[in-house]
């Protein structure tokens, strides 16, 4: 894949950082070029057996879209804004016992309609394959919609299905009137280390970037990563198991082993986030663009954008001071395979195991120190008991309509049809 031409585009990724931490293009004006006149650089694609054998440093285990964001021109239908501002409405009201009934069904899907707005959009709806804003029919030069794609359903479900999925929910809402264009792009390499191979060795000295904001972070005392970059485009690298203990993304971890993935060595990630102005200035528009260029893309950010790179004491232009090899490897891993459906995305937000399992007993186990009580059975029992007290004593709701009430609102957040218990 090759283009003939060499875009020019304002290094607005590459500001200078004024001692207040605001952005001054004033102070900086350069440009820079996506090199594109050689072609893209030469990508892993055959069988990991084969590639991993060349490489010292990493051992390639999944390149994809993490994070994917489109905006949709158009006009709100007037049956779709009486509906959800009377969703949105309901959602508002704090005193309503029908609160769960602010879901906004569309097909097979129940979204969750917000009570606020996100910024000059009047309404926000989401659910765990989406998250949609719909602007009002009288906001001015604002798009129809603006949608994130969860970084689950691009994991398992093909990107044109996905897409199909979205512009025909969107369609319903309103009146569409060009294909969607990307807004936001999220690329990423995950990979585990050989040879004893660490970001955790490297410190802000060790990046050579088109960026002058960079970032390190650490987790419990241990460095889990860098931030590069802020605006236009933004780089990440971080140890993506660790962080895996706090997203529970836990999907992930089948795939890497499906690659070989042992299971224990730490897992680092390389994303890149490109934003709408960026991707434009590149003739990235609509995701046929970005599949024509996704090999590209990778290799601008990995090779013009952004390098590791090993400081020689001796030579104090670091310009001259060599690519890390390790880099070198990240930057021809482009494994940018198409994704097969591997499962279904179920399409409810609910809640994890640990989350009901091991945080929810928090309130029996606090319960149990309060009152010495060390049999479980017991302590369960008593615990009900003094909320049926309490609930009749302090609140105008018995303990039964109490639960209902939440489990209602809940089941409007996790994105279930609410089944009325209340005749049972």
């Amino acid at each position: 894949m090759s283009l003939d031409t060499k875009v020019q585009l304002d290094n607005e990724c590459g500001v200078f950082v004024a001692p207040s931490g605001r952005c001054s293009p004033k102070e900086h004006q350069t440009h820079h070029n996506i090199d594109t006149s050689q072609g893209a650089s030469s990508c892993n694609t055959a069988p990991y057996k084969y590639n991993n054998n060349k490489n010292q440093y990493i051992f390639p285990l999944r390149s994809a879209i993490d994070s994917l964001y489109l905006s949709f021109k158009g006009i709100l239908s007037d049956k779709s804004e009486k509906r959800l501002q009377e969703l949105k409405d309901i959602a508002q009201d704090k005193t309503s016992i029908s609160k769960s009934e602010s879901v906004f069904r569309i097909f097979d899907h129940h979204f969750e309609v917000k009570a606020k707005g996100s910024g000059k959009f009047a309404f926000v709806l989401e659910d765990n394959w989406f998250r949609i804003e719909i602007s009002s029919r009288t906001a001015k030069n604002m798009p129809l919609a603006y949608a994130q794609i969860r970084s689950e359903l691009l994991t398992f479900n093909s990107l044109k299905s996905i897409i199909d999925k979205l512009t025909f929910i969107v369609e319903h809402i309103g009146k569409l009137d060009k294909k969607p264009t990307i807004s936001r792009l999220d690329i990423c390499l995950d990979f585990s280390a050989l040879n004893e191979f660490s970001f955790q060795h490297f410190n802000n000295k060790n990046w050579r970037s088109k960026a002058h904001l960079i970032n390190s972070y650490w987790i419990n005392n241990k460095h889990s990563g860098f931030s590069i970059g802020k605006g236009q485009v933004v780089g990440r690298i971080y140890n993506k198991l660790l962080e895996i203990k706090t997203s529970r993304k836990d999907y992930l971890l089948e795939l890497w082993k499906a690659k070989k993935w042992d299971g224990i060595s730490d897992v680092w990630r390389v994303e890149f986030q490109f934003r709408r102005e960026f991707l434009q200035s590149v003739g990235i528009l609509h995701i046929q663009d970005y599949l024509d260029r996704q090999e590209i893309l990778w290799n601008y950010a990995t090779t013009q954008w952004l390098q590791l790179i090993i400081p020689n004491i001796q030579d104090s232009n670091s310009s001259r001071w060599p690519v890390h090899p390790a880099w070198e490897e990240i930057s021809r891993a482009c494994l940018f395979d198409s994704t097969e459906t591997l499962k279904r995305v179920s399409k409810k937000r609910l809640p994890s195991d640990q989350y009901l399992f091991i945080n929810g007993l928090a309130v029996f186990s606090s319960f149990m120190a309060r009152e010495g009580i060390t049999d479980v059975s017991e302590a369960i029992m008593e615990y009900l008991h003094e909320a049926k007290n309490y609930h009749a004593t302090y609140r105008d709701d018995d303990l039964k309509t109490y639960l209902i009430t939440k489990a209602k609102e809940k089941s409007k957040r996790f994105n279930i049809p609410w089944q009325d218990l209340s005749n049972e």
